[in-house]
C-alpha cells in the first residue's frame, strides 16, 4: 500500500530526477510523490562526501523540497463513499504483475526405496506483485 500524500511541482522537481518533466508531461503542472520518500531524498542530498552533513547543503536541499511539494490540505473520504461529486476525495488504484519470473525450480529426484536422493535445476519459479496507491483528487470525477 502506497499512500500518494503529496504534489509535486514537476516545474522545480529536476533536484529530484531530471527525468520528471518527461515522464510526467501529461500531467501538466503536478503530480503526485510519497512525503517519506521524499524527505529521504533531502537527506541524501544533504550528505557531503564521507556522509558528512554540510549546513550549506541541508538548507539548499530543504528549500527545493519546499519549492516542490505540496501537502494535501485535508483528509478526504474515499471517491467511492463520497456522495458530492464536487468534493476533493481520496482514489485507490490498484495495479499487479500477475507474472515473473523470481527463483529457479528444483525438483527431486529419488532413488529405488524412494528416499532422497538429490535435486536439480528444472525450471523458473513465478510469482505475483501487486502494489495499491492511494491519492487526492480535487473531484470525484477525476478519479475514474
Amino acid at each position: 500500500m502506497h499512500t500518494m500524500d503529496v504534489l509535486l511541482d514537476i516545474s522545480s522537481a529536476d533536484w529530484i530526477s531530471p527525468h520528471i518533466r518527461t515522464v510526467c508531461a501529461d500531467a501538466k503542472d503536478t503530480t503526485y510523490g510519497i512525503e517519506a520518500e521524499l524527505e529521504s531524498i533531502v537527506t541524501l542530498h544533504s550528505l557531503g562526501k564521507n556522509n558528512e552533513t554540510s549546513a550549506d547543503r541541508s538548507l539548499e536541499a530543504r528549500e527545493h523540497y519546499l519549492r516542490t511539494v505540496k501537502p494535501f490540505p485535508i483528509e478526504q473520504l474515499q471517491c467511492g463513499a463520497e456522495s458530492v461529486p464536487e468534493r476533493p476525495c481520496q482514489c485507490r488504484q490498484e495495479l499487479c504483475i500477475g507474472w515473473y519470473p523470481c527463483a529457479l525450480k528444483y525438483c527431486q529426484v529419488h532413488d529405488a526405496a524412494g528416499k532422497f536422493a538429490s535435486s536439480y535445476r528444472c525450471g523458473i519459479h513465478t510469482c505475483k506483485k501487486c502494489r495499491r496507491f492511494t491519492y487526492s483528487v480535487s473531484r470525484k470525477f477525476f478519479c475514474i
